[in-house]
């Protein structure tokens, strides 16, 4: 099967299969991890010895002997949680969510950074950033060299090759060495990739999503994206773009989108468009109660903001408006999860973003759109489920995109990725 492979990348190979069932099946004992890989029991022993010596593998307690007798019993084996860790940055259009993962997904520590302006300099955030980092290693005793590396989630296209930023338009930056800016500070593995895309391999590796090889996360916020594992394997598509669901187009006369496109499903259906449209019927004086409702929220806080939760907060509390706008809302996110049900076959889609996180009222109506709309067959055989990682998402899937690429992947190594150097590109300035 690995004919024509080095012993070593053999070796790599093996030694991450083990770690991934570790991890999603644990307790497990020598046997089955010998039954299920199709290795042999010394290449097993072997393996499994050198992580216990690592201090990254632990044993759990032993089996009962079979038929309940006086039989040799197996020894369980476990990942031990603290003994590799990874830093996670979700990068967010206002906060930005820092923290520190061990190889289990429990956040050690966490720290957030406001983005206080939206024509803030990339610079002055990276900088914020960056400190929010140290503060929060500063935080947690460990040793530098159990760290395996850093990952960084984007709500935007990434050029996963170089950890650039190609475009968000949500945080208005483009053409940002993001890999190379943190790596040079660092001195860690880096990688780089689409927020939602994070997600998706969080919930597989820590989440809703460990018994599925081929789910996708679906993400509102400021935008709307998806996240698509296929066989086990993310799908970025040919130029890293695959994903942009928000971007589809879901009302031919619907409002133009910031992506400068009439009618996607993030200009109807996103936090942002919602919010707008809160904002002019209050305006406008469309729903008095509304009015009132918005008035109140503003004097009593300084940000002059609304937020999705407000919105939320006032159809649960009976504001028909925004009850029926948060309907149709779910209406428009589940003829686009329709799309995706009919495109990929998926065995379950991951639903997350703040739209959810405390009701079911955008959700009823997102799930009931999506068997109505999809093509019967497909829909029969997807799960549509809500994350269980609320607003932790974005930044366990960061953190576990770094566990996944350095730690759990075949090609695991502490060696640095070879982005190009900040100072070449000059795109990152004060």
């Amino acid at each position: 099967m690995y004919r024509g492979h080095s012993g070593s990348t053999i070796r790599s190979h093996n030694r991450s299969l083990l770690l991934r069932l570790l991890l999603l099946h644990e307790p497990i004992s020598r046997v089955e991890l010998a039954s299920i890989t199709g290795l042999t029991m010394p290449t097993v022993h072997g393996l499994i010895k050198e992580l216990m010596q690592e201090g990254i593998v632990e044993e759990l307690g032993t089996t009962d002997p079979q038929g309940g007798g006086a039989g040799r019993r197996a020894a369980l084996l476990g990942l031990r949680p603290k003994s590799r860790m990874s830093i996670g940055v979700d990068l967010g259009v206002r906060t930005t969510r820092i923290g520190l993962l061990d190889i289990k997904g429990e956040v050690l520590a966490e720290k957030q950074v406001i983005r206080h302006e939206a024509d803030e300099e990339p610079r002055d955030t990276l900088d914020k950033v960056f400190l929010a980092i140290e503060e929060t290693l500063d935080r947690v005793p460990l040793n530098p060299r159990d760290i395996v590396g850093l990952g960084i989630g984007v709500p935007g296209l990434v050029d996963v090759a170089t950890g650039h930023v190609r475009r968000t338009p949500n945080l208005g930056w483009q053409g940002i060495p993001l890999g190379a800016w943190f790596q040079e500070r660092l001195a860690l593995p880096v990688i780089v990739d689409n927020n939602i895309r994070a997600m998706a391999i969080g919930e597989r590796m820590f989440g809703r999503g460990r018994e599925e090889a081929n789910l996708i996360s679906f993400f509102v916020g400021p935008g709307i994206g998806a996240g698509i594992l296929i066989n086990d394997d993310i799908f970025r598509g040919v130029s890293d773009g695959a994903g942009e669901v928000g971007h589809t187009l879901i009302d031919p006369a619907g409002p133009v989108c910031r992506c400068g496109r009439q009618g996607c499903l993030e200009a109807v259906a996103s936090n942002t468009a919602i919010i707008r449209k809160v904002w002019e019927a209050a305006t406008a004086g469309q729903d008095s109660e509304l009015g009132n409702l918005v008035l109140q929220e503003l004097s009593s806080q300084d940000s002059g903001e609304l937020t999705i939760e407000d919105v939320v907060r006032w159809a649960e509390g009976g504001n028909t408006y925004c009850k029926e706008l948060l309907e149709d809302a779910g209406r428009f996110l589940g003829e686009g999860i329709a799309n995706l049900i009919n495109l990929f076959n998926p065995e379950l889609i991951i639903v997350g973003g703040e739209l959810f996180n405390h009701s079911d009222l955008v959700f009823d109506s997102l799930a009931a759109t999506a068997r109505q709309k999809a093509f019967s067959v497909p829909a029969d055989s997807v799960a549509l489920v809500k994350t269980g990682f609320g607003k932790g998402q974005g930044l366990i899937g960061a953190g576990a995109l770094a566990l996944r690429e350095f730690f759990y992947s075949s090609s695991t190594s502490q060696t640095l990725v070879e982005y190009p150097r900040v100072a070449e590109q000059g795109r990152v300035r004060r």
